[in-house]
């Protein structure tokens, strides 16, 4: 053959090239590749989505802000300008050894008032609201037991020191700043 078409997958000869053709299309035939979006035949429809997914991100970020727009009080409060901005210290030991506060307790998609940043015991109380917060309250955002019996997993008899002087009012016990807390728990 001198006028031989040859297919360049399988190498199969061929006397013409409508021959070749009609055999790669038989044989070899691979559909053209779609592109995932026809931005010219869904310019409308991908223009829609993109304002919506800008106008969600927007207002996700201003809700997380705790705002709606301008004049809007911020939740979480900027912390410099809030009313109440107090630290007491709390320290638990059961049996005679320190039990360690965790890191973060009420900071996550709601800053809470009444949290912690460091084990180091320190209850930070960051209000926009002058009012009174509570030790139960502090352990109701950590979700810990406070009792006359138990604190958190640990039951037995619990002593409470406030400043030094025996306390009896665990949960109802007002946190001031500079406050010294001190639970020990004996099982």
């Amino acid at each position: 053959m001198t006028d031989e078409h040859r297919c360049t997958d399988c190498g199969g000869a061929f006397k013409s090239a409508d021959a070749l053709r009609d055999h790669e299309n038989a044989k070899h035939y691979v559909a053209p590749k779609k592109p995932f979006l026809d931005f010219k035949k869904h310019k409308g429809k991908v223009l829609v989505l993109v304002v919506l997914v800008v106008l969600s991100g927007g207002m996700l970020y201003l809700f997380s802000q705790g705002g709606s727009g301008a004049g809007a009080v911020s939740y979480p409060p900027k912390l410099s300008n809030a009313p109440i901005h107090w630290h007491s210290q709390l320290e638990i030991f059961v049996d005679g050894k320190p039990v360690p506060i965790p890191v973060n307790i009420g900071i996550g998609v709601r800053h809470e008032p009444l949290h912690t940043h460091e084990p180091d015991g320190v209850i930070h109380v960051e209000s926009p609201d002058t009012r009174d917060y509570t030790l139960g309250n502090f352990f109701a955002v950590w979700g810990t037991r406070l009792d006359a019996k138990c604190v958190g997993q640990y039951c037995g008899r619990v002593e409470m020191t406030v400043d030094g002087s025996a306390s009896d009012q665990f949960g109802e016990l007002l946190l001031r700043d500079g406050q010294q807390i001190v639970l020990k728990v004996t099982t």
